[in-house]
């Protein structure tokens, strides 16, 4: 996977050849979102936002219904529709 941080885009690729694009969100400013080589080292659905007291599985919920956690030092993904193609995250 790349992301393009200039056009909020995540390249999916499989055998060298792109199978995806689709829209993400990234950093509210430029250096939110670092940029390096990083792998998924974990995937959990309806994560609680701890910080904010919201159960997973709750559409309040800014983590969405399945994060996905980086070997990269608390960067994560989710699938939270509503911030796609938006630069909001403080990082993910």
């Amino acid at each position: 996977m790349i992301i393009n941080k200039y056009y909020n885009k995540l390249a999916y690729f499989h055998n060298g050849y792109i199978e995806i694009v689709d829209p993400v969100a990234t950093g509210k400013t430029w250096d939110k979102t670092p940029v390096g080589f990083f792998k998924v080292v974990n995937k959990i659905k309806n994560l609680p936002y701890y910080t904010g007291h919201i159960p997973g599985g709750d559409p309040r919920n800014p983590l969405g219904k399945c994060w996905l956690g980086l070997n990269a030092n608390g960067i994560h993904g989710n699938n939270n529709e509503s911030i796609i193609e938006k630069y909001v995250s403080q990082g993910c």
